[in-house]
């Protein structure tokens, strides 16, 4: 297989075309999964009843939590790797591509564990009402089955993201999506067995998109082409993993645990509310996934250059990865405005369900604007290998900020738009105190005298 057809070249020649080139695979890459998300949730929607709909709705939390933390530490592989693809270092490749895949499989298999011992804690924690606690702890037990081939496909993706190569990632998640929602239409439609068929067709996908990823990974025509006897971790490899993917995932869960305060107050307001704050986050899925799309573009580029210390070069990088962040992001928006009706009664037909969810998004479209600018500046520092300082400005926000919302504001103006206000205020307050880290980072790289632009 030739490498050099699939990948892409960051550190030399115009800027512009390869970033967006790099980029459009992970952009329809993530607009494919928020479609196939989509189509699960109408589908139970549709098929099964809005407390199915709740109860997988109610789950997103703690997948956020649990499984998430430790998909974001394969940010860490994504950086590492990249990095001595961008300063030509063969040898230590070779040793990251197969530690992570060692710590992807292994990794796996615990958290597939954790889940299943924890899952039903949590929901009942979240004070989930019970006839969407029983079908939400069904839908977890099954679909942890699936977490070690998510982690499989998230770790070799990222080393592939980390080669320049994003088009083949995309290639396989479309496949993968395309039997998920074959099957889900077979399992829920057809078989009739609810949201368990929902769990079961991730899995199987799943399952797919990581043994395309393994056996691509398999045929590279490189010194670092995966060997499957070779994947005991090298240490310091691992440790600089996690140095840099660790923070990623506590990061994440801070969000993850901010998102279960919240999804707890949500719970209070009825089965309604869940279903209709259900359907609208999953519309406002396709922004998360179009910013953590160009986020990881950024990211990447990033941290080629800083390994090959073409330090203006990484700069302009951010520059241009704002701006089409905020492009994409606005166009988004303005058609969630203009559809937001008919797309919310995709997934439910009850007018309650549908005025729920258009509460929820006049908070939050306009907010997205705060949130694309800081998901830039965020990919921006984990490819400069800055991960701690994101991680508690984070933890500090959302955590504490939102945490004190819900307790302090939110029982005196009881609503869901005065619920949703703690999202743009808290990304204000990142994006404050990460920008300016990032404008003082580049500016201390730009004066560094071992720069080689």
């Amino acid at each position: 297989m030739d490498t050099k057809e699939h990948n892409i070249d960051m550190c030399n020649g115009p800027l512009l075309k390869p970033l967006l080139l790099f980029s459009l695979p992970l952009v329809l890459s993530g607009l494919l999964q928020v479609i196939f998300y989509m189509a699960d949730m109408i589908v139970v929607g549709r098929f099964c009843s809005y407390e199915a709909l709740a109860a997988v709705g109610s789950t997103s939390a703690v997948n956020q939590l649990i499984v998430n933390f430790f998909i974001c530490i394969s940010v860490g592989s994504n950086v590492v790797a990249a990095n001595y693809v961008g300063a030509g270092n063969s040898e230590k490749l070779v040793g990251s591509v197969h530690t992570s895949i060692g710590l992807a499989f292994f990794g796996g298999l615990a958290v597939m564990a954790l889940t299943m011992v924890a899952a039903s804690p949590l929901l009942r924690l979240m004070a989930a009402p019970p006839q969407v606690l029983d079908l939400g702890c069904r839908f977890m037990m099954v679909y942890s089955l699936g977490i070690p081939f998510t982690m499989l496909y998230n770790f070799g993706s990222a080393l592939m993201r980390s080669f320049g190569d994003s088009r083949r990632p995309m290639k396989y998640i479309t496949v993968a999506g395309v039997l998920n929602v074959i099957l889900n239409v077979v399992f829920v439609a057809v078989i009739k067995i609810g949201v368990t068929g929902v769990a079961w067709a991730t899995v199987f996908s799943q399952g797919l998109a990581a043994w395309l990823t393994i056996q691509s990974l398999r045929r590279l025509d490189t010194p670092w082409r995966l060997r499957l006897n070779r994947l005991k971790p090298d240490v310091r490899q691992l440790k600089e993993i996690i140095r840099i993917g660790l923070p990623t995932g506590i990061q994440s869960s801070c969000f993850a645990i901010s998102n279960m305060l919240v999804q707890s107050s949500v719970n209070s307001m009825g089965p309604t509310a869940i279903a209709g704050n259900t359907a609208a986050s999953s519309v406002e899925g396709i922004t998360w996934v179009m910013d953590g799309a160009l986020l990881q573009a950024v990211m990447t580029f990033v941290a080629q250059n800083h390994g090959a210390r073409k330090y203006h070069r990484l700069c302009r990088v951010i520059v241009y990865g704002l701006l089409c962040n905020l492009a994409i992001t606005v166009i988004l928006c303005l058609g969630m405005v203009f559809f937001r009706y008919p797309m919310l009664s995709a997934y439910n037909k009850e007018q309650e369900v549908i005025e729920w969810g258009i509460r929820r998004m006049s908070v939050m479209i306009p907010s997205f604007l705060l949130s694309t600018v800081m998901d830039a500046v965020a990919g921006a520092l984990r490819g400069l290998k800055c991960s701690i300082m994101p991680m508690v400005t984070t933890l500090v926000a959302t955590c504490g900020f939102r945490g004190l919302w819900i307790w302090l504001v939110f029982p005196h103006y009881r609503s869901m738009e005065c619920l949703m206000l703690s999202y743009p205020i808290s990304w204000a307050i990142i994006l404050l105190v990460t920008g300016s880290y990032l404008i003082f980072m580049c500016h201390k790289l730009l004066r560094s005298p071992d720069r080689i632009d």
